[in-house]
């Protein structure tokens, strides 16, 4: 069972993917089967299934693992075939005249991960990020503090970016001694562990929509520690008068120096029970044609609905049957060639 450690507050109307995604992605023959988890169901669809399928599954385990998932699920694996021009499923869209692009944003604000979610944009955090956001509830809950302010993020923002970056903070002003100090955080019994954002106030949850819109202005792709530390000033005005540091001069300080360069986590990610049922349904020989007239005909209702505003439904996959072909495996190499 999936806990969803999305900031579902955030999420606004139909959102449009950010452009640029493509080109980040694997193409086809880069996947391995290696970052999934070993099943023997797995092995076994995978065996009879078309070959493109186990590059677009690998190529999903890499995005389930970028939004920080914890399985791999059907969401992921529809993203990373809209992510790939050349799949069937793709050409099926773009010969409806529907956007590839805003179908798989709208299915990244719906797929399992811990990310912002806004009417513009999904944006994921980074690894380090993860760890200020969890470290953040850690250190509410051992002052005895009812909730996650954005002094309690700043505070473990500082402490995760490189230490030439906090010598310079502290040259800008930065003095945190002070920051959770007094009677300005209502006590009470945090618990230390459930869903992540439950027990963030509403400027700590504002902070968090901020460093998303901070990540997409500097040009990244995810939320970094430097990110959240400039969201949560903006965000709490007494926070700046406490630590010492104002919005501004921390932006001058982490300019070009605001990115976390973590690659996502490599431990293995396995399909969920409805994805490896799901694939064990389909026909042999079947690819990326078959996964979307499974989820049309029979699919989760929210998946099926997004495809039916976009003009993608059974009627006209029953009118391009067979028109369009994943792509194929690369040809061996052979000796001396």
């Amino acid at each position: 069972m999936h806990e969803l450690r999305r900031v579902l507050e955030l999420q606004g109307p139909r959102p449009r993917i950010p452009r640029g995604t493509r080109r980040d992605r694997p193409r086809h023959g880069e996947g391995s089967m290696r970052p999934l988890l070993e099943s023997d169901a797995l092995a076994a669809n995978l065996r009879r299934l078309a070959p493109y399928v186990s590059t677009a599954l690998a190529n999903a385990a890499r995005f389930a693992r970028r939004l920080h998932a914890e399985e791999l699920t059907l969401e992921h694996l529809l993203c990373a075939l809209l992510a790939d021009e050349e799949s069937a499923l793709t050409q099926l869209v773009l010969f409806a005249f529907a956007d590839p692009e805003t179908i798989g944003h709208e299915i990244t604000a719906l797929a399992p991960g811990i990310l912002v979610v806004t009417s513009e944009r999904c944006v994921p955090f980074s690894p380090r990020a993860i760890g200020v956001l969890e470290g953040a509830r850690e250190e509410a809950c051992a002052r005895e503090h009812a909730e996650v302010s954005p002094s309690h993020i700043a505070i473990r923002s500082v402490g995760a970016l490189e230490p030439q970056i906090q010598r310079a903070l502290t040259d800008a002003g930065w003095t945190p001694d002070g920051i959770l100090a007094g009677d300005a955080f209502p006590p009470g019994a945090l618990p230390p562990s459930g869903p992540l954002f439950r027990h963030y106030s509403k400027d700590a949850r504002r902070a968090l929509a901020t460093s998303a819109r901070v990540a997409h202005g500097l040009g990244r792709e995810t939320i970094s520690p430097g990110h959240l530390l400039l969201a949560a000033l903006e965000a709490e005005g007494g926070l700046r008068e406490r630590c010492g540091l104002t919005a501004s001069r921390a932006r001058m300080v982490l300019s070009g120096r605001d990115a976390d360069p973590t690659p996502p986590s490599d431990a293995p990610i396995s399909p969920d029970e409805a994805l490896t049922s799901l694939l064990g349904g389909l026909p042999d020989g079947a690819g990326s044609e078959a996964l979307l007239s499974w989820v049309l005909e029979q699919g989760p209702v929210e998946l099926r609905g997004l495809f039916e505003r976009q003009k993608v439904g059974s009627e006209l996959l029953s009118r391009a049957r067979g028109a369009f072909r994943d792509p194929e495996p690369p040809a061996p190499v052979q000796p001396g060639s």
